[in-house]
């Protein structure tokens, strides 16, 4: 966003950009009784995330105090020599009548944040991560608390577990665990995972992993990821076109895997390839839901 205070002839006093990547805009600026000014507007930090409300307090020069969002700016401002003209248009007298207006208050559940001063929501995840506002989002729709409390963090780069992505993509989905039947012999009752990991089962999503087990602690490859994803979200296979050079007719899951990338989930590993072998880490986790279509994005 870029904003200039002009003296009475026009000239400019400063100028100051602000924001970051994405699109940062204002649609209103005041003047406050110390002589600063505020600014009201919209930022999108993601071209996958929506549009929040943005709200800038600057001090009279146009700084934010203790805070590096305001840099000076050295674009050029010149003259223009569009002239007025009289104009010959006929004010007439209209029969409108205003009408009160309503306003209804109505609760939101929209969560305010600092863009200056603020901590990160996990202390692995520091804002120039490149997956913090994919996990950031994960944890505001309440599908993961991270891996620690205290102090609070995500572990983005540990594999994700099968057991794991059971919770993860029940909960996106907006459903509930189950009660547990020892549906598979190496999720017991007392597991942390088994009622998202029966609830998985139930739903059509996973048969788990043969000979009537689950591999609870198993790691996630990025193909069985792209399987559990696309059956969540009732989706079958597509035909295989060889669209990654990694991945065959003949991979078992190369059908799920081309319909992500044709889904605009993903767009492979790098160099035409997908890395359907590698395991899945939380961080990438968090970058397939939150790219993923309804119902599965938070």
């Amino acid at each position: 966003m870029w904003l200039l205070k002009l003296d009475n002839n026009g000239n400019v006093q400063w100028q100051k950009t602000y924001g970051g990547p994405g699109s940062n805009s204002g649609g209103s600026v005041m003047q406050v009784q110390d002589g600063g000014y505020i600014v009201a507007g919209y930022t999108s930090p993601s071209d996958i995330l929506s549009s929040d409300f943005w709200v800038l307090k600057l001090d009279s020069s146009g700084d934010i105090p203790g805070c590096s969002s305001g840099v000076i700016s050295n674009v050029a401002v010149n003259d223009t020599n569009v002239t007025g003209n009289n104009t010959n248009a006929t004010v007439l007298e209209t029969s409108f009548s205003p009408v009160a207006t309503v306003t209804v208050e109505a609760d939101t559940d929209a969560t305010a944040s600092l863009a200056c001063g603020a901590v990160p929501m996990f202390a692995d995840v520091p804002f120039q991560h490149w997956a913090n506002s994919f996990v950031t989002a994960l944890a505001y729709s309440g599908i993961t608390g991270g891996c620690s409390v205290n102090p609070p963090q995500f572990c983005p780069d540990q594999p994700v577990t099968r057991g794991q992505m059971a919770v993860f993509i029940i909960a996106s989905l907006g459903r509930q665990p189950i009660a547990c039947s020892d549906r598979f012999a190496d999720v017991p009752f007392d597991h942390p995972f088994c009622g998202f990991i029966e609830k998985l089962a139930a739903d059509g999503i996973t048969g788990g992993c043969g000979d009537n087990t689950f591999c609870p602690d198993a790691s996630v490859t990025r193909g069985q990821m792209a399987v559990f994803i696309e059956a969540a979200l009732g989706n079958s296979a597509n035909p295989c076109t060889d669209q990654f050079a990694d991945v065959s007719s003949d991979n078992p899951f190369c059908g799920f895997i081309e319909r992500l990338a044709a889904d605009g989930i993903t767009g492979g590993c790098g160099g035409g390839n997908f890395c359907p072998n590698n395991p899945v880490t939380r961080a990438e986790m968090a970058v397939f839901l939150v790219a993923a279509p309804d119902p599965l994005r938070p």
